[in-house]
């Protein structure tokens, strides 16, 4: 006989404060690409570790020039939550901790690319 299929576990529900980060990040990340002005926008928002990444892997040619809309809750769990930002070039998912009481960007993909 199978094992009796396991419920998903419950979403817990994506903080406000993650969302004002995601949406903030989102715009910062599509501004003009003056080095020294689109760090210090994604600096107070993106985890040191991320922020490195971005520095050295930035592809102007496929980035986002525009938000088009508020950031959608994906799910959320403790201390970290997923939400979709929608762009020019399509929705970016969003991975934020939650460090030090500060929700921060720890990562960023196209949404639905795994």
């Amino acid at each position: 006989m199978p094992a009796p299929a396991r419920p998903d576990p419950p979403v817990v529900p994506v903080p406000s404060a993650a969302l004002t980060t995601a949406e903030g990040w989102a715009r910062a990340v599509v501004g003009p690409r003056d080095r020294d002005w689109w760090l210090a926008g994604l600096r107070p928002l993106t985890t040191a570790e991320f922020l490195s990444l971005l520095v050295t892997e930035a592809d102007e040619r496929a980035a986002p020039r525009g938000v088009t809309g508020p950031a959608v809750p994906v799910s959320g769990a403790n201390g970290s939550a997923d939400v979709d930002a929608p762009t020019d070039r399509g929705a970016v998912r969003v991975q934020l901790a939650d460090v030090g009481g500060t929700w921060l960007v720890a990562g960023a993909d196209p949404a639905g690319a795994s």
